[in-house]
C-alpha cells in the first residue's frame, strides 16, 4: 500500500498557459513525476545549466559554480533525467479583493 503513495517532492507542476474564462484567468499547469533512479540526474543548475548533486543536511550542490541550495524549487528540473509527464491540472487563483 505504501508503494503507492508518493512524496511532494518527486512531483512538480509547471505553468503553461494563462486561459481567459468568465471567471477570471485560468492557469494550466503540467504535472510530472519523478521516476528517475539516479538522484544526480534530478535537476540542473539554475546558473550553468549542468547536473548538480544531492548532499549533506538535503542541499543540492552545484561544484562547478560552487553554489548549493536547500529548496529544490530553485532549480530546473532536467527533462532527460527521469521526469515524466502525468497530466494536466488548472486552477482559478482566488481574488485577494474577495472576502469569503
Amino acid at each position: 500500500m505504501l508503494n503507492q503513495v508518493s512524496g511532494g517532492l518527486n512531483t512538480r507542476s509547471i505553468l503553461l498557459r494563462k486561459e481567459p474564462t468568465w471567471g477570471g484567468i485560468r492557469n494550466v499547469y503540467a504535472v510530472y513525476q519523478w521516476k528517475g533512479t539516479d538522484e544526480y540526474k534530478k535537476y540542473l543548475c539554475p546558473n550553468c545549466h549542468r547536473p548538480v548533486h544531492p548532499g549533506s543536511w538535503g542541499r543540492f550542490y552545484c561544484d562547478p559554480c560552487d553554489e548549493s541550495w536547500f529548496c529544490e524549487s530553485n532549480l530546473e528540473m532536467n527533462m532527460a533525467g527521469g521526469w515524466v509527464y502525468t497530466h494536466e491540472h488548472s486552477s482559478i487563483p482566488a481574488d485577494p479583493g474577495i472576502v469569503r
